[in-house]
């Protein structure tokens, strides 16, 4: 994030973190998940207090990058959750494709239990 642009939306979604009464709502806030978020430490994955933007709804899933659908989120639960999202989205694909294809292979010649 370096336009001005980005740097706006980056304080528009800092504000959905929620702020905490005992520091700065400018510097510290905490996640939709109740951890300890820094504003400073946006991007910062060797900062115990970084985050990033996560789509509530994931793209992959039809979520869009509106406002709406942005929050922040620390980074190692932000890893976590997309880790989830593509475990799934390939445990989906694997489904998809062997109920598609089937165990003969999908067609005349292309049996996987062949002998």
């Amino acid at each position: 994030m370096n336009s001005l642009r980005d740097e706006l939306t980056k304080g528009l979604i800092w504000q959905k973190a929620a702020p905490l009464s005992r520091f700065s709502s400018e510097e510290w806030r905490s996640d939709a998940f109740g951890t300890l978020i820094r504003f400073a430490d946006y991007g910062d994955r060797k900062s115990p207090h970084g985050w990033e933007i996560d789509h509530i709804k994931a793209v992959a899933l039809g979520g869009t990058d509106d406002l709406d659908n942005l929050r922040p989120l620390h980074f190692r639960t932000n890893a976590t959750l997309g880790g989830l999202l593509g475990q799934g989205l390939n445990a989906m694909n694997s489904t998809t494709r062997l109920g598609t294809v089937g165990l003969d292979g999908g067609g005349p010649g292309n049996s996987l239990l062949r002998s």
